[in-house]
């Protein structure tokens, strides 16, 4: 250890050299006042550091007091041993050197048994005090370190240590808080704090807080509410473990937090989870790496019929329904992977066996890494909206009244017969099919009887084709039968044989009679048209010369008769057979 002797004499510094050596000390440095010791102590010379110093209490220039006083005020000395060597044994002046710092004092002239001994004695204390400095140290830098609050809090509950979080955290210093009451301190309802108890009595054993429940090796944890310096209170977290020496509880040390927002978080993942929880949408997490169920919520049960105990663990393949092709499901996770969302129909299968349409959107949620954690999977049942759209689609292309596709669907309709024709180098017959006498019913028996007639007239009508052909009702009392893929005129003229058949019948609505019959016009693809408004424009013209021709009967399309010619009055006369005219 580097030792400087201050003394204004040069016979004393010599003396206390020869002593110091003989006893091994040799690293010395030596100042005759106390500016020059200042200065050596601040200078590079003092590198290592003094360890001790040996001052004379007079020295011109500011005595040793004077001295000893700057070098306690400041930080870097404040620690430093520091020897007073008087030349009497002056009361005054020992105490006035202790009261300044000074650790010992030596009297002039020297014992040398006495003097070793006592420097002896301050190095040996200044190398266990620097153990303690270096051991707070580290204790207070870790603490320091520490995101969290510490206190250190003696048996009554008052507050002997705070590191800086707890600082940042309180809004206080250690220096204001020191010697107070903690929980009164830094709690809003003082006694409702649950670290008041270790502010308890001491017991008759006299073991202090045990009687509030603080028994050595317990850790006491908690939520509490502390208030900041500026009379915020927050939410936090503690953790209360005893101090014990002597297998007595002698203090406690609370490390802290502020929760608020691990509050903020849970309560918004308790919304989540309720807004998921009371979701109509059918949720399911699936884990990546074994692709397994691990969560679903009630609505999943209950588009499903799967309970919660079967589906868990369980691969989301047990919804399968088959509909869909082994390609369709490589798109979907190629999409998933590329950009960690799909969404779209799909068919699945209840518990039940029943087969349903849902809409599935499926998410990857990743971690900060790109790494995906879970897959959710949410899903709506589309039964009811796909049986709205069927209806609206049957709706928008069926006739109302009888149920058989309107003109808009029989015109796809022949359009698409016409390509398949063409494909195969078939014929299509048309036969365009207008009701005799209908009128009558309408005026005589009124809208209601039309209305079943049309009805009964749409029943067979569909009964007499095959399931390929269709049957249309394009007007009022029109209808039109398209016989796709047929041989030739034979095929055609054979369903119209059927159906002036079948409608040259008597009708009973609400026992009344009612009787028609049908003039029908026929035309074949491609030999009477090549398109398929031509097609509908020359059945017309063969059904108004079956009107013409006097009714209840076919006519097929010839270009020579083509009424297209015909006169506006003999259209109307045409049309007047159906009046009843």
């Amino acid at each position: 250890m580097k030792i400087l002797i201050a003394d204004d004499s040069q016979d004393d510094r010599l003396l206390l050299e020869t002593i110091l050596n003989k006893a091994g000390f040799r690293d010395l440095v030596f100042a005759d006042s106390g500016p020059a010791a200042r200065a050596i102590l601040e200078s590079a010379v003092a590198i290592p550091p003094v360890g001790l110093v040996l001052m004379d209490v007079d020295m011109p220039g500011g005595n040793g007091l004077e001295t000893l006083v700057l070098l306690k005020g400041a930080d870097r000395f404040r620690h430093l041993p520091v020897i007073m060597v008087t030349g009497q044994a002056d009361v005054q002046d020992v105490v006035r050197a202790f009261e300044r710092g000074a650790v010992d004092y030596i009297t002039k002239p020297f014992n040398r048994v006495e003097l070793l001994a006592r420097v002896k004695s301050v190095i040996a204390l200044e190398e266990a005090n620097q153990k303690v400095r270096h051991s707070e140290k580290r204790l207070r830098d870790l603490t320091s370190a520490l995101g969290e609050g510490l206190a250190s809090l003696d048996a009554a509950g008052r507050l002997a240590f705070l590191n800086p979080a707890g600082e940042h955290l309180l809004g206080r210093s250690e220096a204001e808080l020191l010697g107070r009451e903690f929980h009164q301190t830094v709690h809003p309802d003082g006694r409702g704090c649950p670290i008041a108890a270790i502010g308890a009595a001491e017991t008759d054993a006299g073991c202090p807080l045990e009687g509030a429940g603080l028994h050595p090796g317990q850790v006491r944890v908690g939520e509490t509410r502390l208030v900041d310096a500026g009379g915020a209170d927050f939410p936090a977290s503690y953790s209360l473990v005893a101090l014990v020496e002597e297998r007595l509880v002698r203090g406690a040390v609370v490390a802290f937090r502020d929760i608020t927002a691990l509050k903020r978080d849970e309560e918004r993942l308790r919304l989540a989870a309720s807004i998921v929880r009371n979701s109509q949408e059918g949720v399911m997490i699936v884990d990546p790496g074994t692709m397994c169920i691990v969560d679903i919520n009630p609505a999943f049960t209950f588009i499903t019929g799967y309970p919660r105990e079967e589906a868990l663990g369980r691969k989301p393949s047990l919804l399968h329904s088959g509909r869909q092709e082994a390609e369709f499901y490589r798109v979907l996770w190629a999409q998933l992977e590329r950009t960690g969302r799909w969404q779209g129909e799909i068919w699945n299968r209840r518990r039940d066996g029943e087969l349903f349409p849902e809409w599935l959107s499926i998410t990857a949620l990743r971690d900060p890494q790109g790494r995906t954690t879970h897959y959710v999977g949410l899903f709506t049942d589309i039964t009811t909206r796909k049986r709205m759209e069927e209806r609206l689609q049957h709706q928008a292309h069926h006739d109302v009244l009888t149920g058989l596709p309107n003109r808009i669907l029989m015109t796809d309709r022949l359009g698409r017969a016409l390509a398949q024709a063409r494909r195969d180098k078939r014929q299509v017959g048309l036969l365009y099919v207008d009701l005799d006498g209908f009128k009558p019913i309408n005026d005589t028996h009124g809208h209601g009887a039309g209305d079943a007639v049309l009805r009964e007239v749409a029943n067979h009508l569909g009964r007499l084709i095959r399931a390929s052909d269709t049957a249309a009702r394009v007007g009022g009392d029109e209808f039109v039968i398209i016989l796709g893929g047929v041989q030739g005129e034979a095929d055609v003229t054979a369903v119209a044989d059927k159906v002036l058949a079948a409608l040259s019948r008597t009708f009973w609505v609400d026992g009344r009679a009612c009787v028609v019959g049908a003039s029908i016009g026929i035309a074949l693809f491609p030999r009477d048209a090549e398109t398929g408004e031509e097609l509908l424009g020359r059945g017309d013209t063969a059904m108004y010369q079956a009107k013409r021709e006097g009714r209840n009967r076919y006519c097929i399309w010839q270009r020579t008769a083509d009424p297209a010619a015909l006169s506006a009055d003999e259209r109307q006369m045409a049309l007047g057979y159906d009046d009843g005219l």
